[in-house]
């Protein structure tokens, strides 16, 4: 019976991972997954010139005379990312047949949605190998399959679930590692040759899953160090050779990628991570925010949701914090009481403390704020919810939750009754699980680029042709725009009296200050030219606007940004 519920974790992880699944135009990433995936280039889109949506959309269709050789040569050559998922993407996506010419990105987000919903067993697995508890075990599946941070990853076309799973087989050779190491017990070579195999394709997946490992390193070094301090001929004994394997071999298999990192670095696909505040306490409000996502999510979207709902839902998501963070802090404390569950715990919890340690190094050291996107909280996630699950078990043991209540009998009397605890745990999950249908119908904070939504009001405000110009740099600023375009392809379909689709112009802006490539000029030049009338909108245009003479008005009336675009609204007129 307790094996069965397995299956139900999964057919709920998946159900909440398939909904509305193709609904959402692609956002900026996404295109690049797309793109890459189908063995396409961006450099085949026109610049400094006004392009229709069918042209800027040409890298989205597929190429059947494109191979993996294909994905690899323009993914390394064009873009800041291992190959691993993008071959499994290129042969994944051969499966699906185009939709209105253009790739599917319902198929495109099938592939992660499946791997975050192999996520589900795959924590069961490990946790229940690390606590030795089916109990924790079942939570942690549970946790998995309803966290709206984790349907959040599910449901984007990119690589992150596929990561996670790597992270979680990387934890659980952790675990066992350090048990070895604590209770003076064998490590296998062979467990070594795996961890060293899973860390190497990690790292392939994701250049950000070296900060797992380092993490990982940390608690290693840590636990070990505070075991065999007064012992220290050990460390030249089993188990540890073992582990210096592991260790040897894992950075072998990151040293191999040192070439393509040092060129990542200094990319402009990368400026991105400066743009943020790392001299103020903002990078510690978004990471709060995102980690909030691994079990509350209400609907809080300021654009689809009246004034009044989000503040109600977003006073509803403190009182539920309010309580349930105490109520996961004393499920820890308990925890860490037992002898057989207090090394995971540390295991575990280590790996939390120090990754986030890590991002936060790297935005406040070297100014480079990884908080920006709350997508790269893989790195500790399946870590946390195995914390979460083991803190939540402590309410469904008998011993435990005596002793929960017992302590507390005079200030929480509403939950001392013997069933009042697993309620608890049954709230925590309902929670969990409401805000994992907040993701999937995007009403949450989550979800940020939202082209449709850029799309619509270019669609409601215009009624003259449109051109729509923004600064180009490098692939990024053509995804952007590439999800408005996808968007517009759709309204042919569903807006039948759209009779004016819209051109695009991506003036590119060099990054060297002696760059011929000038923004602004090649704004002016296009407009010029443009008949009339046209309404010109400059979207994320990061340079000066200057259509002084050419008969442009902007329209001060409208808003400024929308769903992380920013832009202007320029009326031109013939006379």
């Amino acid at each position: 019976m307790r094996d069965s519920l397995l299956l139900l974790w999964l057919a709920i992880g998946l159900g909440l991972r398939l909904l509305d699944l193709g609904t959402l135009p692609p956002w900026t990433d996404e295109c690049a997954t797309l793109v890459f995936s189908l063995g396409n280039s961006f450099r085949s889109v026109p610049l400094n010139e006004p392009i229709s949506a069918d042209i800027l959309l040409q890298p989205l269709q597929p190429n059947p005379e494109a191979g993996v050789g294909d994905v690899f040569q323009h993914l390394m050559g064009e873009s800041t990312h291992p190959p691993v998922y993008f071959t499994i993407a290129h042969g994944w996506m051969r499966l699906f047949p185009p939709v209105n010419g253009l790739a599917s990105i319902g198929a495109a987000r099938l592939l992660p949605a499946l791997l975050g919903t192999a996520l589900i067993p795959a924590i069961f697995a490990c946790c229940r190998f690390a606590f030795g508890s089916r109990t924790i075990a079942h939570l942690a599946a549970a946790m998995m399959a309803v966290s709206p941070f984790a349907v959040y990853l599910s449901q984007e076309a990119r690589h992150y679930t596929l990561a996670m799973l790597f992270i979680v087989a990387s934890l659980t050779c952790l675990v066992r590692a350090i048990r070895a190491i604590v209770g003076k017990d064998t490590f296998p070579g062979w467990v070594a040759e795996i961890w060293i195999v899973v860390n190497s394709l990690g790292i392939a997946v994701h250049y950000f899953f070296a900060l797992t490992l380092c993490a990982e390193f940390l608690v290693l070094v840590g636990l070990t160090l505070a075991v065999a301090r007064s012992h220290l001929d050990a460390l030249s004994k089993a188990p540890w050779r073992n582990v210096y394997l592991a260790i040897a071999g894992t950075l072998a298999g990151g040293l191999v990628w040192v070439p393509v990192w040092q060129g990542v670095y200094g990319s402009n696909l990368t400026d991105w991570v400066a743009d943020g505040s790392p001299g103020t306490v903002e990078p510690l409000l978004r990471l709060l925010a995102w980690s909030i996502a691994t079990i509350v999510l209400l609907p809080l979207d300021r654009f689809a949701l009246p004034t009044w709902a989000v503040w109600g839902f977003g006073i509803a998501t403190i009182a539920f914090l309010a309580w349930a963070v105490p109520l996961l802090y004393r499920g820890i404390k308990l925890q860490m009481e037992r002898n057989d569950r207090r090394l995971p715990m540390q295991v575990l919890g280590g790996v939390v403390l120090a990754a986030i340690a890590l991002m936060l190094g790297l935005t406040y050291g070297l100014q480079k704020d990884l908080t920006l996107a709350p997508r790269f909280g893989f790195i500790y996630f399946p870590a946390a919810i195995a914390v979460i699950a083991a803190s939540l078990s402590s309410f469904l043991d008998g011993n435990l939750s005596e002793k929960v209540t017992g302590n507390e009998r005079s200030s929480r009397r509403f939950w001392d009754s013997d069933h009042r605890p697993k309620y608890s745990v049954a709230i925590v999950l309902g929670m969990a699980a409401i805000g994992s249908l907040t993701v999937a119908n995007h009403w949450g904070y989550l979800q940020t680029h939202r082209s449709d939504r850029m799309a619509n009001l270019i669609y409601e405000t215009s009624d003259a042709p449109v051109l729509i110009a923004v600064t180009h740099r490098h692939h990024g600023d053509t995804g952007r725009m590439m999800g408005l375009a996808w968007e517009f392809h759709q309204f042919q379909s569903f807006k039948p009296s759209w009779d004016r689709p819209p051109q695009f112009l991506l003036a590119h802006q060099g990054d060297d200050a002696h760059s011929s490539d000038n923004p602004t000029l090649t704004l002016r030049e296009v407009v010029d030219r443009s008949p009339r009338p046209i309404d010109v909108w400059a979207v994320n245009f990061n340079a000066q606007i200057d259509l002084a003479g050419k008969k442009c008005d902007r329209d001060e009336e409208i808003e400024v940004e929308i769903a992380e675009y920013r832009y202007k609204l320029y009326h031109c007129f013939s006379s």
